[in-house]
């Protein structure tokens, strides 16, 4: 109720001499609908996704999964207070009557009072409409899984609240290869590469050149820049295809701090027999 109808049911309550009572007025509104949050069900099947680092291998598991969620009606329902006129009280009548300039009624004073500290009050009233089915996934927590690495090291453990499982590759491994991993339904691998050293690198890059170019054994020198790349090499055999060939192998390759701009040189000889 605004101040100015406030006024005119008090001055109302005066003239006539009727009581004036504070009332409650119930409104209900639809205010749409609302939806419960998700209530997992059975399990279906678990995918799973895989990923690796330089260091590590990894594995998140999802489950799929049947779910329920109720939807709601729901309803707003307002209560405000409002001044209403009570029973004719002639005596109030014929005060009100003389008076009416400066006396206000009892009554009329306490509803202005019990009407100015009311606010409305809203409430909100949800009712069940219907419930659905539907699919849905969620993290496969506790999901126990083996993996076998290339040498054959097996690793057992079981996936996280968020459905990862994380492994570190063993310092044994080869630099290059894939993971088995298998679990209940689950078979599936992952392929990892780790950070090769760079004499690794030149070693491997040389032994694959000889074979290809049916050459015993080289000395190569290798000149490394600031960025830690190969910026000349000289070899001590082969002509300017086997050259090439090791540059194009380590074209990648980048040299610890310790050995930037600098000369390097690397014996590769025959092997004894």
């Amino acid at each position: 109720m605004t101040r100015s109808q406030l006024c005119l049911a008090i001055l109302l309550g005066l003239a006539s001499g009727c009581v004036v009572l504070p009332t409650t007025k119930t409104t209900v509104k639809n205010a749409g609908t609302e939806t419960s949050p998700l209530k997992y069900g059975a399990v279906t099947g678990v995918k799973v996704q895989t990923g690796s680092s330089h260091t590590d291998v990894r594995v998140r598991a999802t489950a799929d999964r049947v779910c329920q969620r109720t939807i709601y009606a729901v309803r707003e329902i307002t209560k405000s207070k409002h001044a209403k006129l009570g029973v004719d009280d002639p005596r109030g009548r014929a005060l009100g009557l003389v008076f009416a300039p400066v006396t206000l009624p009892v009554s009329a004073i306490i509803t202005g009072f019990v009407l100015l500290g009311a606010d409305d009050e809203t409430t909100r009233q949800s009712t069940p409409v219907k419930t659905e089915t539907l699919a849905c996934t969620s993290a496969a927590d506790d999901l126990a899984l083996e993996l076998q690495f290339p040498s054959g090291h097996i690793y057992r453990g079981k996936t996280d609240e968020n459905g990862v499982l994380v492994a570190a590759i063993p310092t044994d491994e080869p630099y290059m290869g894939s993971v088995s991993v298998k679990g209940q339904t689950i078979d599936t691998q992952i392929h990892y590469e780790q950070v090769v050293p760079p004499v690794t690198a030149t070693r491997n890059a040389v032994e694959s050149c000889l074979a290809e170019h049916k050459l015993a054994g080289v000395t190569l020198k290798l000149t490394i820049d600031e960025r830690g790349k190969v910026a000349r090499m000289a070899a001590s055999a082969g002509d300017g295809n086997f050259s090439a060939c090791i540059s194009k192998r380590l074209a990648t390759t980048v040299f610890p701090p310790s050995l930037r701009n600098a000369t390097v040189v690397l014996p590769f000889e025959a092997p004894t027999t």
